[in-house]
């Protein structure tokens, strides 16, 4: 199930660097 294992970790990349531009745009 390393397949399942990549999918994970790829969208919790996705969401933590989505995080850190909204992070980066709502702080002046």
């Amino acid at each position: 199930m390393t397949d399942k294992k990549a999918t994970a970790a790829s969208i919790a990349l996705m969401s933590d660097y989505a995080g850190m531009k909204l992070y980066e745009t709502a702080s002046p």
